[in-house]
C-alpha cells in the first residue's frame, strides 16, 4: 500500500502497522505493535479548521460509535517534525454487534498542502484594486493560472464563479456615482467574507464584475455555494441620502477540467452569468443544470 495503515484494538493498542506507516511516521512495526497509540501522534494546530482532529480522537470516536471518520491532521514524525496527512478511519466489526477495533488510513497530504500554501502566499502579494481592496484582474489571471496548474498536477479541484451586480447603472443614475462605488465595495466585502478563508479567493475582474475562485470537491454542490453568495448580497444594503440602497447579483459558475484554459473557463462562466441576467437577475446559473421536466398532458 502507498498509504500508511494501522489497526488498533478497543484499548487503542496497535495490532497492525504497515511499512508505509513506518515511512510516514518513522516508527517501525516492531516499535509500535503492542504499544498504546501515542496521544500526540496526531496533532491539532490552534486556529485550524474545527474538523481537524485533536490527538487520536478520530480513531477513538470510531471505536465508540462504530462510524467512519475523515479528517485532516498533522502527524508527529519520530524526529519531532509534523507532516500534513489525511486520516480515514473504519470500524472493525466484532461479535455481538461490538466493535473489535479500528483501522486508520494515513495519506500524505503534502502535495495538496504545498500547492495551497503557495497559492495563499502568492495571492497575498497580489496587486490590489484601490476601490474594493481586492486583487485586480492581473492578480486574478495569475491566480487562475496557478490554480489550473494545481488541478492538473495535484488534482486540487477548482470552480470559477463570475458575479455581476444587477442594475448598477440605475443606482448610479438615482443615487449618484458615489453610491455606485459604495455598492461595489459592499458587494466586494460581502463576497470576501462569504467565501472560505484559505481555499477560496475573490477578485475584481473589471468594471462591475467579480470573479470567485473556489476549491470545491466533486461532492460539494456548486449551486449551493453560489446561492449562499447570492443570498448574502441580496440581504446587504445601506442607507443613502435618498433612502435604502440594495443590490442583487447575477452569478454564472462552472467547474474546471484539466484541459481548460483560463479563457475557456471564464467564457463558460460568463455564458452562464448572461443566462442569469436574461432570467431577470438575482439568480445563479451553473452546470449541471437539472433536466427540464416533460410537459404535463392535460386531460
Amino acid at each position: 500500500m502507498f498509504d500508511g495503515a494501522l489497526m488498533v484494538d478497543p484499548d487503542l493498542r496497535v495490532v497492525f502497522w504497515n511499512a508505509a506507516a513506518q515511512q510516514l511516521a518513522g516508527w517501525s512495526a516492531e516499535e509500535m505493535v503492542g504499544r498504546t497509540l501515542p496521544a500526540d501522534l496526531l496533532v491539532r494546530i490552534p486556529g485550524e479548521a474545527a474538523e481537524s482532529p485533536s490527538g487520536i480522537e478520530p480513531l477513538a470516536e470510531t471505536l465508540r460509535a462504530g462510524e467512519p471518520r475523515d479528517a485532516d491532521a498533522w502527524l508527529r514524525h519520530r524526529q519531532g517534525h509534523l507532516l500534513p496527512v489525511r486520516l480515514r478511519t473504519l470500524a472493525v466489526p466484532g461479535t455481538g454487534g461490538r466493535t473489535a477495533g479500528a483501522v486508520g488510513i494515513l495519506s500524505d497530504n503534502t502535495p495538496r498542502i504545498v500547492i495551497q500554501r503557495q497559492t495563499e502566499e502568492l495571492e497575498e502579494e497580489a496587486p490590489l484594486e484601490p476601490l474594493t481592496g481586492l486583487g485586480d484582474r492581473v492578480a486574478a489571471e495569475r491566480a487562475l493560472e496557478r490554480r489550473l496548474d494545481g488541478l492538473r498536477l495535484h488534482g486540487v479541484p477548482l470552480a470559477l464563479a463570475l458575479v455581476d451586480p444587477d442594475g448598477l447603472a440605475r443606482i448610479n443614475d438615482r443615487a449618484g456615482r458615489e453610491a455606485g462605488d459604495r455598492v461595489l465595495r459592499m458587494v466586494a466585502r460581502t463576497l470576501y467574507h462569504g467565501v472560505r478563508s484559505g481555499t477560496d479567493a475573490v477578485y475584481r475582474w473589471g468594471g462591475e464584475e467579480f470573479v470567485v475562485l473556489a476549491r470545491l470537491a466533486g461532492g460539494e454542490p456548486l449551486r449551493r455555494f453560489c446561492e449562499k453568495l447570492r443570498q448574502l448580497v441580496e440581504r446587504s444594503g445601506f442607507d443613502g441620502p435618498d433612502g435604502r440602497v440594495d443590490v442583487t447579483v447575477s452569478i454564472g459558475a462552472t467547474r474546471a477540467a484539466p484541459d481548460d484554459t483560463p479563457e475557456l473557463l471564464v467564457r463558460r462562466a460568463e455564458a452562464w452569468m448572461v443566462r442569469s441576467k436574461e432570467g431577470g437577475g438575482n439568480r445563479v446559473t451553473c452546470e449541471p443544470e437539472p433536466p427540464a421536466l416533460p410537459p404535463v398532458e392535460e386531460g
